[in-house]
């Protein structure tokens, strides 16, 4: 096998396809997955017409997920269509993180314990998520607002109304007001700080947050959402959607309850990824409900 000893340089297509895009979104008040565009418009994209040209053959494939359900990376590539994973192979799909550790210290490879990367390539391990946007978005501190708009803080990180992952986020990621609030965030009334407030919603227009007490409230879950820019990966849908199909969807890369505008959209045929889409709005739980009532 033959090495290829050129470097190849994609920093223009990323900025203008991936990066932007990104910035643009979190400008927006969304949460965008920059991850699943890079490998769709520049690694699969790009990089590989760069190497292999533009020939396709005509075998049929179809992604499955891998043995190691806590790395798989099917949900990031799930808009890479057809026609690239008929010239792509994925060797270690059937073993776990750990085997390839094993095998990699077997063959004296230096990267056999190499620390796991985290986080998005072109922010750094080192730098701060809200710093970074910073430095693309306005800064200007926001308020932090109830459902019924009374404000109990001030948000001064910057970047951070944009920074939160995940409009409805139940991760790491949420307010906690406590008898001793974090850095940054100064409350104005101390009546709230009994609760755990969790991101609601952005509301971009007036620069602000609006949270809701209590990681099991009803406006944190959808039943629903609506999609855009769609790619099915076989470039058309399964048989029997017209008439409605059971397929399990999935929201995040880490499966959370709440929705967020922006991220992927990925549906699945047991195993079989079929296809995703950028999740344009959501139907919270508690809209549902009301709906019903009337």
């Amino acid at each position: 096998m033959s090495k290829l000893n050129n470097k190849i340089n994609f920093i223009k297509e990323y900025w203008i396809q991936v990066f932007t895009k990104a910035i643009d979104d979190y400008a927006r008040g969304l949460t965008p997955n920059p991850d699943v565009m890079c490998n769709r418009e520049i690694k699969f994209g790009r990089l590989l017409e760069k190497i292999l040209g533009s020939s396709q053959n005509d075998e049929g494939v179809w992604m499955a997920t891998a043995v190691d359900s806590t790395k798989d990376q099917t949900y990031y590539l799930s808009t890479v269509p057809e026609e690239k994973l008929q010239r792509t192979i994925f060797p270690i799909g059937h073993l776990t993180k750990l085997q390839v550790r094993q095998i990699a210290n077997k063959a004296n490879l230096i990267i056999a314990n190499k620390a796991e990367s985290m986080g998005l390539c072109f922010v750094g391990e080192k730098n701060k998520f809200a710093d970074f946007l910073g430095e693309y978005i306005d800064n200007t501190p926001g308020e932090i607002k109830t459902i019924d708009g009374h404000v109990i803080g001030m948000d001064s990180v910057p970047g951070r109304t944009m920074d939160l992952k995940g409009t409805k986020s139940l991760s790491a990621r949420f307010l906690h007001f406590s008898t001793h609030p974090p850095p940054n965030v100064r409350p104005a009334n101390h009546v709230y700080f009994h609760h755990r407030w969790f991101v609601y919603k952005k509301d971009v227009e007036n620069n602000s947050i609006i949270v809701v007490p209590g990681s099991t409230n009803l406006l944190l879950f959808s039943r629903k959402l609506v999609a855009r820019d769609w790619i099915w990966s076989w470039n058309e849908p399964p048989d029997g959607i017209e008439q409605g199909i059971d397929l399990l969807g999935q929201v995040r890369y880490r499966q959370v309850a709440a929705v967020a505008p922006g991220q992927y959209v990925v549906v699945w045929d047991g195993n079989w990824c079929l296809g995703g889409g950028v999740i344009e709005e959501s139907v919270d739980e508690s809209d549902e409900i009301t709906q019903n009532e009337k």
